[in-house]
This record gives structure tokens, C-alpha cells and sequence, in this order.
């Protein structure tokens, strides 16, 4: 069985480790865990994961744009993103596709079923 490499972006330090732990205890992935919106940009290129989760609300820079900013990147633009939401309006999804520029992602709602987003990052990684 092979590994899913995953990069997890969320500012919020304990859900990254809880995060971490739960997929890594499924023997399924390999998580690598940012804080900083900044560095995701940066190391995507490095860790070149299979998926990458992206919480929206970011203190640095939000989700979509972090997604915009890894789209125009070749190396990076073909990365599926999983957003991680507490809560999204319909004009606010609507800006964000308009931001994503027709690029392909799927939404999971904060609090995060577990096997729900196993689920979703198997889909989307192609497993």
C-alpha cells in the first residue's frame, strides 16, 4: 500500500497535531504539519504532496489565495486542495471559484469527521 503524502496548513497548532495523529495512526499517510501560510508556499514545492489540506482562514494569508499562489507554480499547480471550513456562505464560496480560477478543490467542515476526510484526501489523491 503506498503512503499519501499530505501537507496540512491551519493556524491553529493543536488541530494540526491532532490532525497529524489521527491520519498518521491509520498507517495510510504521512502528514506533514504548518502553522504559517508562508512556508506552505514555499515547502510545497520541497514536499510535493499528494494532497494538500488548507484551512481558509489564515492570520498571514487565507486559503485561496495561498491556493492562487500555488497554481502558478508548475510544480505545484496540479496539487489537489481539500479546504478546511468552520463555516462558508454561498457568496464566499462563490468568490473563492472565481479566485481558484476553474482549479479543482473540495470543501470538509470544521469540527472534521475523520472518515469523512479520509474519504475525501483517498478521492482526491486518486487512491
Amino acid at each position: 500500500m503506498d503512503i499519501i503524502k499530505i501537507m496540512a496548513v491551519d493556524d491553529e497548532e493543536s488541530f494540526l497535531s491532532l490532525l497529524k495523529l489521527n491520519l498518521e495512526g491509520t498507517g495510510e499517510f504521512e502528514v506533514f504539519a504548518l502553522s504559517d501560510s508562508r512556508e506552505a508556499i514555499l515547502k510545497a514545492k520541497r514536499i510535493k504532496p499528494d494532497v494538500i489540506i488548507l484551512d481558509i482562514n489564515m492570520p498571514d494569508i487565507d486559503g485561496p489565495t495561498v491556493c492562487s499562489k500555488l497554481a502558478e507554480d508548475i510544480d505545484t499547480k496540479n496539487i489537489p486542495i481539500i479546504f478546511l471550513t468552520a463555516l462558508i456562505t454561498k457568496e464566499e464560496e462563490d468568490e473563492y471559484k472565481k479566485r481558484m480560477g476553474g482549479r479543482s478543490y473540495s470543501y470538509v467542515a470544521k469540527p472534521v469527521d475523520t472518515d469523512k476526510l479520509i474519504s475525501t484526501i483517498k478521492d482526491a489523491a486518486g487512491k
